[in-house]
């Protein structure tokens, strides 16, 4: 009882230091790097330089209400969210890359039909 006993404070002291380095990594991390969470949708980094990936057009903004769509890589549920405007897109946007990160391949697609829905008009038509 007494080795199982000594064991066992020997990997729960391990196990505490090795957390507490990661906790710490994630810090010095976190200060060093920033918030990776108010990262903007707008800047890439690519070798510590600031890049710009405009996405602005005129062709993008007149496709609206456009469709995001994605597999849960935990779970494996397809999620679809319609976008009807640049503002919610903005959002959708957000709540995927804080939810997901930017690994998670996804699709983007002009929404033609929606069933049960008749769309009245697109963004841009009078």
């Amino acid at each position: 009882m007494a080795d199982a006993k000594k064991r066992f404070t020997e990997l729960f002291f391990k196990y505490l230091e090795i957390f507490g380095l990661i906790g710490l990594g994630m810090l010095l991390g976190w200060l060093l790097l920033g918030n990776p969470a108010r990262a903007s949708l707008g800047e890439v980094m690519y070798n510590k330089a600031v890049k710009e990936d405009n996405m602005d057009c005129q062709d993008c903004e007149d496709n609206y209400p456009l469709k995001l769509s994605f597999v849960c890589p935990i779970t494996e549920v397809k999620f679809e969210r319609v976008m009807n405007d640049e503002g919610q897109a903005d959002d959708v946007f957000h709540w995927f890359f804080s939810k997901w990160g930017y690994e998670v391949p996804y699709c983007v697609d002009e929404v033609r039909e929606v069933p049960g829905v008749i769309i009245l008009r697109r963004h841009g038509e009078s």
